[in-house]
């Protein structure tokens, strides 16, 4: 029922009461639009302009049920005024004793209801403390608001607290907003949402970094819909991808926009395209845990904007098989050139990366995309940029075509804007519509097309950047981020085999690789550089260490094979000496192979067996 769904969120003026509203109250925003943010003093909300007279009934300020129960740990002061003049037209104090309506705003009742008047801005400002436990919504573009009443003009800051004077108008952005504090009306809404938002926090399946924030952006009545990543800006929020996302949404998209670690309330320290770009695969993952029927899972792409644009980069070439379309608004491909060429950020990256790079190249050598631009592996790759674009250089996104394998430059599509255009793709996020037609033209290539996710084929070569996450292995080197290789591989039935080659200077560092666990109804043999170094029993993870130059063959385990050759010779019976009468155990993975069975030690049972299969 309308009343029902809308029945929502008030909070109220200086003479205010705190009955509950009755079911003729309607929230001006059609969800709960929580927060994370909680670091500034002052007064902050938005700025809107009637369309037409209408009474309000009450205040709200929304409430994060993440936070301590979703109970207020402070009072907040939300106070209306009319722009023109500065008059104060309603106030009301929320605290932990205000009630909440069904989306989970706190509100109070107006004593009196309160009409605005047509074609007339107001702004509605509620009063925050840093670190007062009370997060709140930083700078978001959102559509989901009675928009029939009201349009958002402009984010509000003050850094005055209340005091029923209304502040100099410091506006921000237009059609931003933040917290955002709300107020109620008796009028229903004609025209019941279509698209809906929600946070929701991971964790971080490398290291267990928590928590790590990412933004839903999504048809309410969304049944398997493909998922569209929204990357945002260096030093940015994911509210700055709102207007894209509903765009997309709106297109039938379910939309996932991923704080990484140490952006907006998530936990952790980015690190300019290292690890952090783990957290974007994590956040797919969790996206389709919790919407299952919602989000097709086989149907994934990613597009981004300026550092969001290095996270297209990256997450392509390290999650090959993952993205059937990836688009690259003027991005980093390249984070040591860029903080070599850009000074603005140069500090920061040098800061986030741990030194700069002739302190420690292995790093920005893993952080430079065109080293693995043979990773893409059929997904469609779009890269678009303004003639004039300066703040991420365009030579790093040339460097990178060129770099990309003959037989995949068909999938590699360049978008350059002119300054004669009637359409350019200039630097920012997509807040006014600038940015909507290289938008279209990306979604218009996966629907017009029916682009499909590669498929990954059973033998073949990749270069691995810190780590890489594939449908049939991941693998890590080194710290994540400090350690590069070529690898080799094939499948084949129940076998699989990797070469690895470092690229990096420092090639005694190891590797960790991951397969699905081993669901035969036998044990597996892991074999590195011709020694047997793990024995997988049926049912058990499948994940060891290696050497990053190494040699790795995993297949059917035959116990007399100790040399790892597939023979049964002398080469077996050499390593049966060298360990004879020593002791075994799980430990020492049964004396690395050698005793083969298992007695813990090295003795004529494991001879006699070796006999039993001589030569085969």
């Amino acid at each position: 029922m309308e009343d029902n769904k809308r029945m929502i969120k008030l909070i109220a003026v200086i003479l205010t009461c705190t009955s509950a509203l009755s079911a003729a109250n309607y929230n001006v925003f059609d969800q709960l639009y929580p927060g994370t943010r909680n670091n500034f003093n002052g007064r902050v909300g938005f700025s809107f302009r009637t369309k037409t007279p209408f009474e309000i009934t009450a205040l709200g300020r929304p409430v994060n049920p993440a936070y301590n129960g979703g109970v207020l740990q402070a009072a907040h002061t939300i106070e209306l005024f009319r722009v023109s003049g500065g008059a104060l037209v309603a106030s009301a104090v929320i605290s932990s004793s205000s009630p909440k309506d069904s989306f989970g705003y706190a509100y109070e009742t107006l004593a009196v209801p309160v009409t605005l008047v047509s074609n007339t801005e107001y702004m509605i400002l509620s009063d925050e403390t840093a670190g007062d436990g009370d997060p709140w919504l930083d700078l978001s573009f959102i559509t989901g608001y009675r928009d029939d009443l009201i349009s958002i003009r402009n984010q509000i800051y003050t850094g005055t607290h209340a005091g029923n004077i209304m502040p100099p108008p410091a506006y921000g952005n237009l059609n931003y907003l933040y917290v955002p504090p709300t107020f109620y009306t008796t009028i229903p809404d004609p025209t019941p949402p279509v698209v809906m938002w929600e946070d929701f926090s991971f964790s971080s399946s490398f290291d267990g970094t928590s928590p790590l924030w990412a933004r839903a952006f999504y048809p309410v009545n969304a049944d398997n819909a493909p998922m569209m990543v929204v990357q945002h800006g260096y030093e940015s929020t994911r509210g700055a991808v709102m207007y894209s996302m509903e765009r997309m949404a709106r297109n039938g998209y379910f939309c996932v926009a991923v704080d990484y670690r140490g952006w907006d309330g998530s936990a952790g320290t980015h690190d300019d395209g290292g690890l952090e770009i783990m957290d974007i695969y994590d956040a797919i993952q969790e996206t389709r845990r919790r919407y299952p029927g919602k989000v097709d899972p086989n149907l994934t792409s990613i597009i981004g904007y300026s550092n969001g644009g290095g996270n297209v980069f990256f997450s392509t070439i390290r999650f090959p098989f993952t993205f059937r379309a990836s688009m690259a608004l003027f991005g980093i491909p390249d984070y040591g050139q860029w903080a070599t060429l850009v000074s603005n950020w140069r500090d920061k990256v040098y800061a986030a990366v741990g030194g700069t790079p002739a302190q420690v190249p292995d790093k920005y050598f893993v952080r430079r995309a065109e080293e693995a631009a043979t990773n893409l592996s059929g997904t469609h790759f779009h890269i678009a940029y303004d003639q004039s674009e300066w703040m991420c250089p365009i030579i790093m996104d040339t460097e990178f075509i060129a770099a990309v394998p003959s037989q995949q430059q068909d999938n590699v599509f360049l978008h350059v804007s002119k300054t004669t255009d009637t359409y350019r793709w200039t630097h920012g996020h997509n807040t006014t519509g600038h940015l909507n037609v290289i938008e279209d033209l990306f979604m218009a290539d996966m629907s017009n097309n029916n682009l499909k996710t590669p498929t990954m084929p059973a033998n073949g070569n990749l270069v691995v950047l810190g780590f890489i996450v594939t449908p049939k292995f991941k693998c890590f080197l080194g710290s994540g981020d400090d350690a590069a290789a070529s690898v080799e591989y094939h499948f084949q039935d129940d076998r699989a085999s990797f070469d690895f080659s470092a690229l990096t200077s420092d090639n005694t560092r190891t590797g960790t690789l991951i397969l699905e666990p081993n669901t035969a109804d036998y044990d597996l043999q892991v074999c590195i550089n011709g020694t047997q170094t793990a024995i997988i029993e049926q049912r058990h993870n499948l994940q060891f260490n290696f050497p990053i130059e190494s040699s790795v063959e995993i297949r059917p385990y035959t116990p007399a094979d100790i040399s790892c050759d597939c023979q049964i010779n002398f080469k077996d019976i050499a390593l049966l000496a060298e360990r004879w009468l020593d002791q075994c155990n799980t430990q020492n993975q049964w004396c690395d192979g050698v005793d083969v069975n298992k007695s813990e030690s090295v003795e004529f049972g494991d001879l006699s067996i070796i006999a039993e299969t001589w030569l085969k």
